[in-house]
């Protein structure tokens, strides 16, 4: 009951406050048939504006004041985590990249990077960020992903979207820590996001493979 209620009081605040960014439509659906062997990665990489920051108080505060009270638990909150990533350099544009990059280059897949006449070029999204508590009263914080990417085909044509989210991750997927140890030890939190990042580059890279539905 009380995982359900912890749940449901986090999508809560997550739909009620968070700032989260949307895939745009396709502009010309891929076909059927279409199968991508080959890929450049557009060196732009956009993010959403703000990050979602849920501490253990803004949780309660939600459960007992509704979104105000959330929201007066969390002030300065976004600011104080932006900041912690900008001073200790974790900049998830450039981890995400990279760590997909690293994944596509050992995995089994046909797909190859190239930046020599692609069949696709992939813009990708950060489409939301940040860290909430692991669990019901834990003062444990564990990091949010989810990241999505534009196919655009060599008429440059967006066909197609992909995407994959870590907002509740499991703890054998993320280790979770208080808030007072990232900020003593940033390079945790870095890691926190490197792992999301493998992840959902695993699960992007099973969708390039896969033909559209």
């Amino acid at each position: 009951m009380r995982i359900i209620l912890f749940i449901f009081i986090s999508m809560t605040i997550l739909s009620g406050c968070a700032m989260n960014m949307t895939m745009p439509e396709p502009v010309e659906p891929a076909p059927q048939n279409f199968v991508i062997r080959s890929i450049d990665i557009k060196p732009e990489v956009i993010i959403t504006d703000k990050p979602f920051v849920q501490t253990p108080g803004m949780l309660w505060g939600g459960a007992i004041g509704g979104l105000i009270g959330a929201a007066i638990a969390g002030e300065g909150k976004e600011e104080q985590f932006i900041s912690l990533l900008k001073n200790n350099d974790i900049d998830l544009k450039k981890i995400f990249v990279n760590k997909f990059k690293d994944r596509l280059n050992s995995s089994n897949t046909p797909i190859k990077l190239t930046s020599q006449n692609a069949d696709v070029k992939l813009e990708f999204i950060i489409l939301y960020y940040g860290i909430h508590p692991s669990a019901p009263f834990s003062s444990d914080m564990e990091p949010m992903l989810e990241v999505g990417a534009k196919i655009i085909d060599k008429r440059g044509k967006h066909i197609r979207n992909i995407s994959e989210s870590f907002k509740f991750p499991d703890d054998d997927q993320v280790t979770p820590y208080p808030m007072e140890q990232y900020t003593a030890s940033p390079n945790l939190l870095k890691e926190g996001f490197e792992k999301l990042s493998a992840l959902i580059a695993d699960e992007l890279i099973k969708q390039l493979s896969s033909p559209p539905v």
